[in-house]
């Protein structure tokens, strides 16, 4: 397809990308403490390590950039069977007091968030909604990015983020994008990593 994105899928240190993410993004994290909480003796992840390593950054400079000076920022990864959790937790502001639960409440009413996630299904690349554009009045302080996936040539589901409506759009669309062709490409079993 034009356009389409070629992926380069490899085995992957998770140890060695995450130290070269931090370094990168040294400058917006320097008011912070980082803590790495990154097993040394975890498997190879099989990713596309030049996509992986721009998503880190995005998400590194994101929490440097929206987190409270003097915060630390966590970087942890978690083995289980069949998977490998890595997450980024700071102390960013987040949602506005008290709309958390609002918004989780919106999550057990999942008819409203597959509803607008379905207007997303058939879109050509990202969708963003903000704030009221959502639709969910206890979604009016967040942001939606959505992008479909699709593996042989058929949409299979949409990836999305929820995120405050004041975030890093230049950073966060990519990074959606690239996510959702990495899934679609991951899924489609007649695709072969060159």
């Amino acid at each position: 397809e034009a356009g389409a994105l070629k992926l380069k899928i490899e085995p992957t240190d998770l140890t060695d990308a995450v130290a070269g993410a931090v370094h990168d993004t040294r400058r917006s994290l320097e008011d912070h403490e980082i803590i790495l909480r990154v097993p040394p003796d975890l498997p190879l992840v099989r990713v596309d390590p030049q996509l992986f390593h721009h998503m880190l950054i995005n998400l590194l400079d994101n929490a440097g950039r929206y987190a409270d000076a003097g915060t630390p920022i966590i970087v942890a990864a978690a083995r289980s069977i069949g998977e490998i959790t890595l997450s980024i937790l700071d102390e960013g502001p987040g949602l506005p007091q008290g709309r958390e639960r609002d918004l989780f409440e919106t999550f057990s009413r999942k008819r409203e968030i597959l509803q607008l996630l379905e207007r997303c299904i058939h879109a050509q690349g990202v969708r963003i909604f903000i704030g009221e554009e959502t639709g969910l009045a206890s979604m009016d302080a967040c942001t939606v990015v959505t992008a479909p996936y699709a593996a042989d040539g058929k949409v299979l589901g949409v990836l999305g983020v929820i995120g405050p409506t004041r975030m890093a759009y230049e950073r966060v669309i990519p990074m959606v994008q690239a996510t959702a062709d990495l899934l679609g490409a991951a899924l489609n079993p007649g695709a072969q990593a060159q």
